[in-house]
């Protein structure tokens, strides 16, 4: 994970995702509703989400509602697959899942999707999660389904060679703040021994 002699500093995030709900995605509401007046719903994910048992729980308390999951094989396909979808301005599942890292792109199309804004969810989520899925007329377009962990794993020798604690509960005493002072410490450590603070900017800049 480390680069040769670089200070094991790396903020480590696991990007959350959102689940977002298409507009026009000709899969959703009374077209898709069948004879026995059961509802099917599209739900598009990639990797592994988990859904399984809790898909097959919510049928159970909602007989009336069939769900189908479109799972990708990876992110990037199931980015690629909703892109063209965006760009057609159909096909969209009636939930697509996406990672955090999309939005930017995605909010370009904000009117594409359904306004989930309530007085039902809010402050449900943390504001990190909930700002970057939100206009600037309040439309929130994602709900959250985690906040991954972050973890700062450093080298005691290289710290106890830059001068600085290398007890662990020292060393996060240390770094308690913000990215400020986070950086800050950083530039000690690469002044007193020239070594790297972070092995990756852009691991840094997600988290």
């Amino acid at each position: 994970m480390f680069k040769k002699q670089a200070m094991a500093g790396l903020s480590v995030l696991a990007v959350g995702a959102l689940a977002l709900a298409g507009c026009g995605s000709g899969g959703s509401g009374s077209s898709d509703t069948d004879a026995g007046g059961q509802i099917t719903l599209t739900i598009a994910t990639f990797n592994e989400f988990g859904y399984d048992n809790l898909l097959d729980e919510y049928m159970k308390q909602n007989p009336d509602i069939k769900v189908v999951e479109k799972k990708a094989a990876t992110s990037n396909e199931a980015r690629d697959n909703m892109n063209t979808r965006l760009a057609a301005g159909s096909g969209l599942a009636d939930v697509e899942a996406i990672e955090m890292d999309w939005l930017p792109e995605l909010m370009q199309y904000s009117d594409q999707f359904v306004d989930l804004s309530s007085d039902s969810v809010a402050d449900r989520w943390p504001e990190f999660k909930v700002a970057p899925a939100t206009t600037a007329d309040g439309k929130l377009i994602g709900y959250g389904t985690d906040a991954g962990p972050e973890a700062v794993c450093y080298r005691a020798d290289l710290f106890e060679q830059a001068g600085l604690p290398t007890d662990r509960d020292e060393v996060a005493e240390l770094l308690d703040g913000d990215w400020d002072n986070y950086f800050e410490v950083g530039k000690q450590f690469v002044d007193a021994i020239g070594i790297p603070w972070y092995d990756s900017a852009a691991g840094t800049y997600q988290a």
